[in-house]
């Protein structure tokens, strides 16, 4: 999938169907016969010839390629992210849409779910080493109660941390602190919300809300203090993804 934080771009995109991305995963030799076999995973197994048998059925020049390192890379290239056909045809890949009444489906070009998420995990990780003692206090009593009620997390469970902090926290702690988690709140709010509710109005305030988020990262975590990890893997990534991926997908 493209990605690019240019928003006139991404106007231009066309939306991505169920069919294309099936087409994209069956259209090759192997690819389809896996998927028929109901195989989760239809290229992970591949041999090196098998490789070369896939990427010529897909007329994709090889040239004297034959190792498994060559041909790998130019198979993603060719799939372009795409893994296995859509999970709702993995119990028959070869069937009409109009059975399952998803001729009109449409592939969203966003995951809002996984950068949220993400952008969660940052913030959480990275907040108790920027604040003051007695606010370290007051969020490690929410992280607390969070990490007593299961062990396995979930993209959903961090959704419900966040909110849990931002509802838990109010006015007991710095107030640029909390509202650094309210503005994420939002952001998750607006993303979140139904196709009759994306009005002019609120994509005015996700850009609005997305330009608080960054200016409070900057002041509440500033860049040259973040821990050695989160410097690796780039602190701002998800709430960029977020700001320029998001905001032409619900316009």
């Amino acid at each position: 999938m493209c990605q690019t934080n240019d928003i006139s771009h991404c106007y231009q995109r066309q939306i991505r169907s169920l069919e294309d991305t099936r087409r994209k995963v069956i259209n090759g030799k192997f690819g389809k016969k896996n998927s028929i076999k109901k195989e989760t995973y239809p290229f992970e197994k591949l041999s090196a010839s098998q490789l070369e048998g896939e990427l010529n059925s897909r007329s994709v020049d090889i040239g004297h390629l034959k190792t498994m390192n060559d041909l790998l890379p130019m198979l993603k290239k060719e799939l372009r992210g795409t893994k296995r056909v859509p999970i709702l045809l993995l119990h028959n890949p070869l069937i009409d849409f109009k059975l399952l009444g998803l001729s009109e489906y449409e592939i969203s070009m966003l995951e809002c779910m996984h950068d949220i998420a993400g952008q969660i995990d940052n913030v959480v990780e990275e907040l108790p080493h920027h604040v003051k003692r007695a606010d370290k206090k007051e969020i490690d009593k929410v992280y607390k109660l969070y990490n007593s009620e299961k062990d396995k997390k979930r993209c959903c469970d961090k959704r419900k941390l966040l909110l849990m902090l931002t509802t838990n926290l109010y006015q007991k702690i710095d107030g640029k602190v909390h509202k650094l988690l309210k503005t994420l709140s939002e952001i998750q709010r607006i993303l979140y919300q139904g196709d009759d509710l994306r009005t002019p109005m609120q994509i005015l305030r996700l850009h609005n809300s997305c330009f608080d988020h960054f200016v409070l990262l900057k002041d509440v975590i500033p860049i040259k203090h973040l821990s050695e990890k989160m410097t690796r893997i780039g602190f701002t990534e998800n709430i960029c993804t977020i700001y320029w991926f998001m905001l032409p997908c619900i316009v």
